[in-house]
């Protein structure tokens, strides 16, 4: 097991320049608790050129990623943004959070997590929410231990014709600082 000197730690605002490590960890790397395929690997290497281009464009369009780095070297990061930023009761997204695999398990997931609540609340938004793919346990069970909680909302995407994703949305509602 890997030793962690927390006080290393650095939790910072992603720059364009970020780019090419986010998109090698989630290449790289499933979500916390995502499945994965041997054939990932092979098809999203397909599409690392787009998927920067995508993640560029978003960057640009107002969504918030935050990098941490542990001992010098970057090891995850979050993808957040308001759902709507016209409506008065804006909601924060949380689109995901990786975590280099050898790295998880030590709490980091957490206080990244922590630091985008944070920034969330800081920008007046009190409602964040997140959507988990159904059967994903770890997943489910991360955020839960955050404080999200279910709600009634499902969301199903057709992938093929006999490929259907199933996720559910979890929230947490934030208390003003």
């Amino acid at each position: 097991m890997q030793i962690i000197d927390k006080s290393l730690l650095n939790i910072r605002q992603a720059t364009l320049d970020d780019i090419h490590f986010i998109a090698e960890l989630k290449i790289d790397n499933p979500h916390i608790g995502e499945y994965s395929h041997p054939m990932d690997r092979m098809m999203n290497e397909l599409f690392l050129r787009e998927y920067k281009r995508r993640w560029e464009k978003k960057l640009n369009e107002g969504m918030c990623t935050l990098i941490m780095s542990a001992n010098g070297s970057m090891v995850g990061f979050i993808n957040f943004s308001a759902c709507d930023a016209a409506v008065p009761d804006k909601i924060a997204e949380i689109d995901s959070i990786y975590i280099m695999p050898e790295m998880r398990r030590h709490g980091l997931g957490k206080l990244l997590c922590e630091a985008a609540l944070a920034k969330i609340r800081n920008e007046q938004i009190r409602q964040a929410v997140v959507w988990i793919m159904d059967g994903s346990d770890a997943t489910r069970q991360f955020f839960q231990a955050m404080g999200f909680l279910a709600t009634s909302a499902i969301r199903v995407d057709k992938i093929r014709e006999n490929l259907t994703l199933r996720e559910i949305r979890y929230q947490i509602l934030l208390e003003s600082t």
